[in-house]
């Protein structure tokens, strides 16, 4: 038996799980968002670990995740990483935190690149993310699916590849940008578009939204994987005064 770990905010992690699970005979499909320790031990063929990179690293859930897992064990474990641009450390970190926790070996790794959905950039990268947003992701997304089934294919015939170190510099860029992503929710605005429909709280995958008085509230653990904002009917969740007027992005499939 296979199975798919991922973590997903706007879909595209979400995608290639479903995706990866379907060209390696199927599997189970299991969210980060749930907690590991209460799943019955179990040995698997195969182990996947499949999320977005965040500020060139691991998103906080998946380092908790893979930190408190116990109880299975695997013949193979491969890792697929999303981003919208260089995947800086998101394998090696997710190699080292294996081997230190649990002494296993991530047998292998690949990223693909996908739309972006970090409408938080200033204006000149949000321009260049999201100016032909359309067109561009479905080019992205064709290109995806391309490279999955190559990727698929290493999975089935269990070759393995070499995962770099961590790079130093990119690691103190992480850490600068991570200390803060839990807190940053803090300068979410909700606005009088918004329909009290409840999306934003049934999305978030770390239940960092209720509904307070008919209004979405945010308690200051959040993954900023801004599935709230992309995912609001209205656009009535922003950050700041910066993102009312940007195109919102969830993969179509």
């Amino acid at each position: 038996m296979n199975r798919v770990v991922y973590f997903s905010g706007t879909g595209n992690s979400l995608k290639i799980a479903r995706e990866t699970a379907r060209h390696i005979g199927g599997g189970e499909l299991v969210s980060m968002a749930h907690d590991d320790k209460n799943m019955p031990n179990r040995h698997y063929d195969t182990t996947g670990f499949v999320f977005p990179v965040y500020f060139w690293g691991l998103p906080h859930i998946v380092r908790r995740f893979v930190t408190a897992m116990s109880g299975h064990h695997s013949s193979y474990y491969y890792a697929i990483t999303t981003s919208g641009g260089s995947p800086g450390n998101g394998l090696p970190q997710l190699k080292a935190l294996l081997k230190h926790c649990h002494d296993i070996e991530l047998n292998y790794g690949q990223n693909i690149t996908m739309q972006t959905n970090y409408i938080l950039h200033n204006y000149l990268m949000y321009f260049h993310n999201f100016h032909n947003l359309e067109k561009n992701a479905q080019v992205i997304l064709e290109k995806a699916e391309k490279k999955l089934r190559l990727v698929t294919d290493h999975i089935n015939r269990r070759e393995n590849n070499k995962i770099g170190n961590i790079n130093k510099f990119r690691e103190i860029y992480y850490n600068r940008y991570m200390r803060h992503i839990s807190r940053i929710d803090r300068h979410y605005r909700v606005s009088d578009d918004c329909i009290r429909c409840g999306i934003c709280v049934t999305i978030c995958p770390v239940k960092n939204i209720a509904l307070i008085n008919d209004k979405p509230e945010f308690k200051s653990h959040c993954e900023q994987c801004l599935a709230c904002m992309h995912y609001c009917p209205r656009r009535a969740i922003n950050y700041k005064n910066i993102t009312q007027n940007r195109k919102r992005y969830t993969n179509p499939q």
